[in-house]
């Protein structure tokens, strides 16, 4: 199901669902697929307007693997999927 994909780096704002939403989607339909978010808003925000649904998915065991203010770098992103 996860189509042999290792991680996915996404935006929190989208226009049909958000960065948090695809995690979860992600999290039912490809287990095993870390997700990198990214924002230009800080984390705090993020949690703030998400509350527990960001929190079940963030952390070591989560599939949110990571938080990236924006703008990040490649090597930032990298060292958040070790």
């Amino acid at each position: 199901k996860g189509g042999g994909y290792a991680a996915v780096i996404t935006d929190f704002n989208m226009p049909v669902m958000n960065g948090v939403e695809l995690a979860e989607a992600i999290s039912r339909d490809a287990a095993g697929v870390k997700v990198l978010l990214q924002s230009g808003e800080p984390e705090e925000r993020v949690r703030e307007s998400m509350g527990d649904r960001y929190m079940a998915l963030r952390g070591e065991n989560g599939v949110i693997a990571g938080f990236a203010q924006k703008p990040s770098n490649a090597s930032a992103l990298s060292a958040m999927l070790k």
